[in-house]
């Protein structure tokens, strides 16, 4: 989205780009003080085919609205765009979500990925249960990845592709997973979800903590234990039988059941919202024995030092340095940066596609946070902020810190 263009949507603030495709993108937007999520078709989209989309889009969240699918407030058209306001508060999607577990070098707990997948599984099964008018089948989504799920600060799910799939195919971090008929073009119907929700779990593994007994099974050992048949088995119908004949989610939610018992595990849906509210906590730092935290910054940017972590140098670093002092100049006001402003700090003048800018923005705080501003800088209210309770004391730069400890010059 390009600001400026025309007259943005009455009664919204202006959105900040949690994901884009080539059918729809998302946005996290507020309508009087409350957060949003905004899907707006993309510019280069044909009209019609547009608001095709946006009239499947609307169907689903009227007919399906519940506790893990938002329900639709209003929809409209804004510069030859369908959009869509749903009743979500999401600040995040589970691509970036993952992303940020990564950086931080943290695993899921076993029980809280398997709580999250069977909620999902829980939410797909209620959609099934219905019938679109628009198309005369069951919704279904037929392809699935950490882009449909979208998650609030408090770390609850929400789920997005119901009536239109196509917004979530844009590249990530974990790629989605397509059932194969529905790749080669077929409709998606409930047993392509059964497939994708399968191979997602796959693709989850390298990032979760399995318990032993499981990690054996999957690196090829205990294949005639209890634990090692159901787990065989269950693969080979799920990925080796035609569709029409594979385990339905139903019977999937019985093996991962029948699983967590064989491993002493209980599923908790409410400890990956604590694992997703931690990873985007906005509560206080607490202060290390005792001392506030303590940022010194050069005026131009150009040097940080965070507590006693080595001297970090950024001169030849302009877009960090630009976009650091957007995050501190903002938090001097009491504010939060959003994607656009740290774009706009950090690259001036330039017209970016916005998956294309919030993917800058990402690395250049990620790149930031590698360097030591970790616990000085967080994610809030779909953006970037300094962490309450650090004290930023500015300094010439041709003074350096109070106290330099090291050099990563």
């Amino acid at each position: 989205m390009v600001k400026g263009e025309s007259r943005w949507v009455e009664g919204l603030s202006e959105p900040t780009p949690l994901r884009t495709g080539t059918t729809f993108e998302v946005y996290s937007v507020r309508e009087r003080g409350a957060l949003r999520l905004l899907l707006i078709a993309h510019p280069k989209l044909d009209l019609d085919e547009a608001m095709a989309r946006a009239e499947r889009l609307a169907e689903a969240h009227e007919v399906l609205a519940g506790e893990h699918i938002p329900a639709l407030l209003r929809r409209g058209v804004w510069a030859s765009r369908p959009w869509l306001l749903l009743d979500a508060p999401a600040v995040v999607d589970g691509d970036e979500l993952l992303r940020t577990q990564l950086d931080r070098g943290q695993r899921q707990p076993y029980n809280a990925a398997i709580g999250l997948l069977l909620r999902l599984s829980e939410t797909l099964q209620r959609m099934h249960a219905r019938v679109s008018k628009l198309t005369g089948r069951p919704f279904a989504l037929g392809a699935l990845g950490l882009a449909n799920l979208y998650f609030s600060a408090d770390g609850a799910m929400w789920l997005l592709g119901a009536g239109d799939n196509g917004f979530a195919r844009a590249p990530t971090a974990l790629p989605m997973v397509l059932a194969p008929e529905v790749a080669l073009g077929e409709s998606a119907a409930p047993s392509a979800d059964g497939f994708a929700l399968s191979a997602l779990m796959r693709a989850m593994v390298p990032y979760v903590a399995l318990p032993g007994p499981i990690e054996r099974v999957l690196r090829g050992h205990d294949a005639n234990t209890p634990l090692g048949v159901m787990v065989h088995q269950t693969n080979a119908q799920v990925w080796g039988l035609p569709h029409a004949l594979r385990p339905s989610l139903t019977t999937l939610d019985r093996v991962f059941r029948g699983v967590l018992r064989l491993v002493g595990e209980t599923p908790s849906y409410e400890a990956h919202c604590a694992l997703v509210a931690e990873l985007l906590r906005h509560d206080e730092l607490q202060p290390h024995g005792g001392a506030r935290p303590t940022l010194e910054v050069a005026d131009d940017g150009s040097w940080f030092s965070f507590n006693t972590q080595p001297l970090q140098r950024l001169a030849s670093r302009a877009a960090l340095r630009r976009v650091l002092l957007c995050i501190l100049s903002r938090a001097e006001q009491g504010e939060t940066c959003d994607v656009w402003a740290l774009l706009d700090a950090g690259w001036p003048g330039e017209r970016v596609e916005p998956e294309a800018g919030a993917n800058r923005v990402y690395v250049a705080v990620s790149s930031l946070r590698r360097m030591g501003l970790r616990d000085a800088i967080e994610r809030f209210d779909a953006g970037y902020r300094l962490v309450p309770g650090v004290e930023v004391l500015r300094r010439q730069a041709s003074l350096g810190p109070s106290k330099v400890v090291g050099s990563a010059a």
